[in-house]
């Protein structure tokens, strides 16, 4: 197989800067290896099916790559308005705290509150699409430590709830990866 046909092969749904990266790269470690872009590649680069699957992991597909609409997801929209109402809801809750069941707790509610503040300040300068993942993940975090805070919690809750937490946390985070990998070489601003 040609080099030409193993990179359409190995390359043909991600998106053009991608395809041009993994080009420049393929051809210039056949250049070093010695072989002539006409001889047969695969002994070198192995199976595009194999490379062609590694880097759908690595980075996102063209069909993913268009698919980052301006519309949030469902968790990011609940999530952003949870954030809305933080500061109002911790500075309520510090007034009222010593009346409630939870009482002393209220630092925590205000550290919660300055972490969310400095890291929506921190992704304010981020791709769109990249902060919108970013926020959507610190919505996702939001949930299961609401759940854990609720008074009479059973421990089979909790756990629940941190394998929420977890597998919402990996989910995004990968997501965020491959999509900062694709920015960077589609030349944008990551």
């Amino acid at each position: 197989m040609k080099a030409s046909e193993w990179l359409v092969r190995a390359t043909g749904d991600l998106p053009t800067g991608v395809t041009a990266r993994v080009k420049a790269d393929t051809l210039a470690h056949l250049q070093d290896a010695g072989l002539d872009r006409e001889a047969d590649v695969r002994p070198v680069l192995g199976r595009p099916e194999d490379t062609a699957a590694e880097l759908r992991r690595l980075y996102l597909t063209n069909r993913e790559w268009q698919g980052f609409s301006p519309q949030p997801s469902l968790l990011l929209r609940v999530g952003e308005g949870m954030q809305a109402f933080l500061w109002p809801a911790i500075l309520i809750w510090s007034l009222f705290e010593p009346l409630t069941p939870l009482h002393g707790n209220w630092p925590l509610w205000w550290g919660i509150a300055v972490v969310v503040s400095v890291f929506l300040s921190i992704t304010q300068r981020q791709h769109p699409a990249l902060r919108r993942l970013w926020r959507e993940l610190l919505a996702s975090w939001s949930y299961p430590a609401t759940l854990v805070m609720l008074p009479g919690r059973d421990p089979v809750f909790i756990a629940l709830a941190l394998t929420l937490f977890v597998y919402a946390t990996y989910t995004i985070w990968h997501r965020i990866a491959r999509l900062s990998r694709t920015l960077t070489l589609e030349g944008e601003r990551a």
